[in-house]
């Protein structure tokens, strides 16, 4: 389960109470068992990167929980007279709300992977399709982690020729396959001879989804097809980055 900075707020104002002032009163003894563990155990589910805290914030919330953990295990084998100690002169609870107070529930959103595509909406398409692909690849779904790059390759050559205004001819530059697009890029001069090669050779890692050819030839998508068609991918952004204005 998935636990916001906000809901261990809510949780250490509903079961322990928020106070005035986070100087210690030794109030956490032994009645707050069952709430201490639930609180720590709700620490738990919190997704590290929502923990956003400058080092020595985050140095006293590692102590606080530390001296909680410590506090319960002595607790759990019959120490109840045990008293929570104190961090730095501080009550660890209410500093440990005071710290997930500064977190956020959600995470700014990520630099664009295509800044020079001025469209919000096909560039938000084409980031969805890279961020696929790595998703893919991490857990090892080399086909989904060829797709996605592929088409995401795909995508950003469709992008390049319908903003250059040079006209597609008999198709359509939106009717045209992968093939037909680089070709169309380089003769246009709006890629180079070297992207445009990285370009064919991650249309031929991605041929390889094709049952057919896969069944006649014994080839199937794997770690470098993957690797193939992403390093195309970032070769055409690294490239048209500098170009597009």
């Amino acid at each position: 389960m998935r636990i916001l900075p906000s809901e261990v707020v809510q949780a250490i104002e509903l079961l322990i109470g928020a106070k005035a002032t986070d100087i210690d009163d030794r109030r956490l003894a032994y009645k707050y068992f069952p709430d201490l563990k639930s609180i720590l155990a709700l620490l738990e589910e919190v997704p590290t990167e929502l923990i956003d805290l400058p080092f020595q914030s985050y140095l006293e919330l590692t102590r606080c929980r530390a001296v909680l953990a410590a506090t319960i295990a002595r607790w759990e084998v019959g120490d109840s007279a045990l008293v929570v100690r104190d961090v730095g002169g501080r009550d660890p609870i209410e500093r440990i709300r005071l710290l997930m107070q500064q977190c956020h529930d959600k995470l700014p959103p990520p630099e664009p992977e295509l800044p020079f595509i001025d469209d919000l909406t096909r560039r938000g398409s084409i980031e969805d399709k890279i961020r696929a692909s790595w998703t893919s690849f991490d857990v090892q779904e080399w086909l989904g982690a060829t797709t996605f790059a592929g088409a995401a390759l795909e995508a950003i050559l469709l992008w390049t020729l319908d903003r250059s205004g040079i006209p597609a001819g008999k198709v359509a530059y939106n009717e045209m396959h992968l093939p037909e697009l680089i070709d169309a890029a380089q003769k246009a001069g709006l890629i180079s001879s070297n992207a445009a090669a990285l370009a064919r050779m991650a249309k031929d890692a991605r041929n390889l989804i094709h049952a057919g050819r896969e069944e006649r030839l014994g080839l199937g998508c794997s770690k470098a097809s993957s690797l193939t068609a992403m390093a195309a991918l970032y070769a055409m952004v690294e490239e048209l980055s500098t170009r597009t204005p």
